[in-house]
Formats: C-alpha cells, sequence, structure tokens
C-alpha cells in the first residue's frame, strides 16, 4: 500500500461525511468566520478529482467512485452568479440539489467498507 493512501481515504471519508450531515450540522459547520457553503463543495474537489484513481487501485468501488463524480458533477451545475441563492443557509436546508447531496454522500459511505483505513468514523 502506498503511503498516502489513507489519506485519500481519509478526505474522502471526511467530505462525504459533511455533505452527508443533516442541513443543521452542515450550518452549524460552516458558520464561522470566513466559511460558507461553498466551502462544503470545495472540500469535496480534492476527493473527487481522486476517486478514478481510487477505484483503479481499489481503495474504493465504482459505485463510490461513481457518486463521488456526481456530487462534483451536481456542484458544477449549481455555480455561477446565477445560482448564488444556492449556496445559503436556507438553501441547505430547501435546494433539491443539496438534498441530491445529501443523498449520494450517504449512499457513497454506507457502500464503504467499515475497516478500511481512513474510515474509522463511518458509521
Amino acid at each position: 500500500m502506498n503511503t498516502r493512501e489513507p489519506d485519500y481515504m481519509r478526505l474522502l471519508v471526511e467530505s462525504l461525511e459533511i455533505l452527508a450531515a443533516d442541513p443543521q450540522v452542515q450550518i452549524a459547520f460552516i458558520d464561522k468566520p470566513g466559511l460558507s457553503a461553498d466551502d462544503l463543495a470545495e472540500d469535496h474537489v480534492a476527493p473527487a478529482g481522486n476517486a478514478k484513481w481510487m477505484h483503479a487501485v481499489g481503495l474504493i468501488s465504482l459505485e463510490v467512485r461513481v457518486r463521488a463524480e456526481r456530487i462534483d458533477e451536481l456542484f458544477t451545475a449549481m455555480s455561477g452568479a446565477a445560482n448564488a441563492e444556492r449556496w445559503t443557509h436556507l438553501a441547505l436546508q430547501t435546494d433539491p440539489g443539496w438534498a441530491e447531496v445529501r443523498t449520494l454522500a450517504r449512499e457513497a459511505l454506507a457502500m464503504l467498507q467499515p475497516g478500511a483505513v481512513g474510515t474509522e468514523n463511518v458509521r
């Protein structure tokens, strides 16, 4: 195993955990100086970008990879000035895109094998 593999898995799991969380938990997470809903998406960029490689080396299943990449695609579709209202506290609670992100993240977390390196806190 590459010594960096646990780091890649940890980053993916941490990203999925906050994206899978209920809106109130997400709001509390970003309700700090300098943070916004955009940070939830930005924290998923690297794990989503690594998903193809992680699948190729057997760290994650194709199903997890597809969900991680789909979340990234949703964030891209939700981005831009015309979609600014989708990045508010209210949107975290009511926007269908955010609901789909939570569903995909929860599914991906459920698919990760308990005990895999970096998944110690997966419930």
